[in-house]
């Protein structure tokens, strides 16, 4: 080396005097040698080298990625005299590329993962509506129910496979509320012994001060899947480790989860999260788990990393924002005990199956109903009608007009109407459409009839809000089946 300048001395973290006569070689890595002496040798040919993208080794021994050019210093005479290198770190922008396309792979699945979602979820809420009214049949006989009962379990189980897909997207509904991760990590400690089974410790250090906002089941999600991915990662046994704590430089609450097991190479590292990637034979794993826990985190405002090793273990890391207080919950308003009624109800669904069965089942109920395709086919039949509505139940997203429009539109008309959307999507899919409504709630599909018969009865018992009375915004509804969550 016969000259140093400050940008080196910057990028390698070795002074100029340090470096004067040195060997050029002192900041190649051993395997990257041989690729030096090739690029030396090509410049000394007379050839150029530019932009080579290879690795250097810093002062503090960490590797780098730079961007090499080699040129030839000649003096006057014409002579080659020494080589010139411009050299370039470009760690921090590969390290940026390489995330950005991670983000735009993963929202590319995303997209697809929401699309297929919202339309199984159609099919759902379809053969869930078939299945209710066939078993309503005084007919049917005790095989037949038994029957209609597995089909209603097995649509259940393919929700839940539906739920994992937009949690991947993170479009699922979520209820997130003020939660004390301690107290919720700490209620899971024997269901994740269990799953660990007799083979493996769990050790459980829960001293977080502060409260995340998060959906508690979903985090338990979380938990299982991580825990299943260690169980899996120790096949003779091993130990489980799981710390709840306070990080106050990020206000955020931490959560790792440590394992003794077999650990990962760093190709393996490299797709941990991705949908569908699994390290398992065919049939053993859908390679949805920590992809679903990745996308459940960065749904809350979080984040989850991985450090492992092959033989030295795997830790994830989960990052939450912390808050300060709780929030307590509003009361619910009181629903009717009858499930009927004689309102004025619009449906709106371009799904013909799904609007079919809704209509065919508010009928039975009693209501009156006017039922549509789309925001525009609605907003005719509603004109032709003439009388008021009380309650619109409509889709989000439909070809037209979409769900939002045609509320804003039925709202000038009927500023006191209660609104249900129901969708495929999730409140996070509702609001990409458009949808910021007032006074409104979200239905996930799929749901039961039955389900949705309450939701519509407890909405038209709420009281009216009276002019100037402040508004609430989109809320979802729950199930007690979990398959429609908030």
């Amino acid at each position: 080396v016969t000259h140093w300048n400050a940008a080196a001395e910057r990028i390698f973290g070795y002074r100029a005097a340090e470096m004067m006569g040195q060997s050029i070689l002192r900041l190649v890595p051993p395997d990257g040698v041989e690729e030096c002496r090739i690029g030396i040798d090509l410049v000394a040919r007379g050839e150029r080298v530019v932009g080579r993208m290879t690795d250097r080794v810093t002062a503090r021994g960490e590797r780098i990625k730079v961007s090499v050019t080699l040129s030839l210093i000649r003096d006057d005479p014409g002579g080659s005299v020494g080589i010139s290198a411009i050299i370039r770190d470009m760690t921090q922008q590969i390290r940026l590329e390489t995330e950005v396309a991670h983000a735009q792979k993963m929202e590319a699945v995303g997209n697809l993962a929401g699309g297929v979602a919202h339309d199984l979820n159609n099919i759902l809420t379809a053969l869930l509506a078939g299945v209710e009214f066939a078993g309503q049949s005084p007919s049917v006989d005790a095989e037949t129910r038994r029957d209609l009962a597995e089909v209603r379990t097995d649509c259940f189980r393919a929700a839940g496979l539906v739920r994992q897909l937009l949690a991947v997207a993170r479009r699922q509904v979520i209820n997130p509320r003020p939660c004390d991760v301690n107290a919720t990590i700490g209620d899971l400690g024997p269901l994740l012994e269990r799953m660990l089974g007799a083979d493996v410790t769990l050790s459980l250090t829960a001293r977080a001060t502060r409260s995340v906002f998060v959906d508690a089941g979903q985090l338990g999600q979380v938990m299982f899947n991580l825990i299943a991915n260690a169980r899996d990662a120790m096949a003779n046994g091993g130990a489980v480790s799981i710390d709840v704590g306070d990080d106050p430089a990020s206000n955020a609450v931490l959560i790792t989860v440590s394992d003794t097991g077999a650990g990962m190479t760093p190709e393996v590292k490299a797709h941990l999260f991705e949908p569908f990637f699994t390290t398992k034979v065919v049939g053993q794993g859908t390679g949805l788990g920590l992809s679903t826990a990745y996308g459940i985190i960065a749904q809350s405002g979080g984040t989850i990393s991985a450090n492992s090793e092959p033989e030295l273990g795997t830790t994830f890391t989960i990052a939450l924002p912390a808050i300060e207080t709780a929030v307590p919950n509003a009361a619910p308003p009181p629903m009717s005990a009858s499930l009927g009624g004689d309102e004025t109800i619009l449906v709106v669904e371009d799904e013909r199956g799904v609007r079919d069965q809704i209509v065919r089942y508010f009928n039975q109920l009693g209501y009156q109903v006017v039922e549509a395709r789309n925001g525009a086919e609605a907003i005719a039949a509603m004109e032709q009608h003439g009388a008021p509505i009380h309650l619109v139940v409509t889709d989000v997203v439909m070809p037209e007009m979409s769900g939002a429009e045609l509320v804003t539109h039925l709202r000038d008309w009927y500023p006191n109407l209660r609104v249900l959307f129901m969708s495929g999507y999730s409140a996070r899919g509702v609001e990409t459409h458009g949808v910021v409504v007032a006074d409104a709630e979200l239905l996930q599909k799929p749901f039961e009839l039955s389900k949705l018969a309450r939701v519509v009865r407890q909405l038209l018992d709420q009281p009216r809000r009276t002019p100037g009375e402040s508004s609430t915004p989109l809320t979802a509804c729950a199930s007690e089946s979990g398959v429609i969550g908030f």
